[in-house]
């Protein structure tokens, strides 16, 4: 059986501090939310998406929700940096507007 996914709906908060440039929630497939993904910007500059995780005792970080392939998790990443890449432009194009 083969199961299709889709990103139906993304909510995102323009951040850019410390390196996180954004963090945001998703639909999958309009039945299940996936919260508090982050766009962190690597040092060499490159946007990665980070999934959902919790600080566990003694300090570690442990993952609350990932995708299961590397089909998934394109479809995840090209879905969210996209819309931070289309939210920036347009932020950017409108503050060229009343400057």
């Amino acid at each position: 059986m083969e199961y299709g996914l889709a990103i139906t709906d993304i909510k995102m908060k323009i951040k850019d501090g410390n390196g996180m440039k954004a963090i945001c929630n998703i639909i999958v497939n309009g039945m299940v939310a996936l919260n508090d993904i982050r766009i962190v910007e690597n040092k060499s500059g490159k946007l990665m998406v980070a999934m959902p995780s919790k600080k566990m005792p003694g300090g570690k970080f442990k993952d609350m929700a990932n995708p299961v392939n590397a089909e998934a998790r394109k479809i995840i990443e090209d879905a969210v940096i996209g819309e931070y890449n289309r939210l920036t432009t347009l932020s950017n194009e409108i503050f060229a507007l009343i400057n």
